[in-house]
């Protein structure tokens, strides 16, 4: 609320105070803490994802292999599957890796 462009914005003439915003805080029923400590866990192991890793995600992606150019590790250059027919359209499979870990995440300094 301090920046000039906010203030002109909802026609502030002086910065909140931090009271001010402690106390419509509480009236929003908002609190006032630290984050917590510790390491998030996703739950990757339940046995419903278990469940659904293995009977549903896993099948399914054996029946796109099928239709994927798959080519050496070396050097992809020669193509492994070439028994697929050049008539059907390709799959082609993307990861997409959302894990970020932070050597110090939410270190106090």
């Amino acid at each position: 609320m301090k920046k000039p462009e906010v203030m002109r914005r909802y026609q502030i003439v002086k910065p909140i105070s931090l009271d001010t915003a402690c106390e419509w805080m509480s009236k929003l029923n908002f609190k006032w803490r630290k984050p917590p400590k510790g390491m998030y866990i996703d739950g990757h192991e339940r046995p419903d994802v278990v469940h659904y890793r293995q009977n549903s995600y896993l099948p399914a992606l054996a029946q796109y292999e099928l239709t994927m150019r798959i080519w050496d590790e070396d050097n992809f250059t020669r193509l492994i599957n070439p028994s697929s027919p050049s008539s059907i359209r390709h799959s082609v499979l993307w990861f997409n890796d959302q894990c970020i870990f932070y050597q110090n995440d939410r270190r106090k300094f």
